[in-house]
């Protein structure tokens, strides 16, 4: 294994470079928001895994994927990306639903 260089200049691991492959590849980035994002995400080592996770959230919605990428990379050279403002709520934690907790409190 070892480091990836990317033409964002980043410089990721084995399996940071597949994350940003994969999605890329799967929501059809184009080359400037590939290395737009391989940019950003080279900076973001401690926080990548939520990142990724948080810019998958989001795409499902989007309707210019590209453009919507572009900008969360904007909020995350800011720092005002909230990774999880695209998440949705898992059931039993808040709003209406099941109290999750229930099983460990008998």
């Amino acid at each position: 294994e070892g480091n990836f260089f990317c033409r964002g200049g980043g410089n990721f691991d084995a399996a940071q470079s597949k994350a940003i492959v994969d999605f890329c590849g799967e929501h059809r980035m184009d080359d400037g928001a590939k290395t737009r994002l391989e940019k950003v995400m080279s900076k973001r080592h401690a926080t990548f895994a939520e990142d990724m996770q948080g810019l998958s959230a989001a795409m499902p919605d989007a309707k210019n994927k590209v453009t919507l990428v572009m900008s969360l990379c904007s909020e995350m050279e800011k720092g005002s990306w909230d990774p999880n403002k695209f998440r949705q709520p898992k059931p039993g934690y808040g709003g209406k639903g099941g109290d999750s907790r229930s099983d460990w409190r008998s």
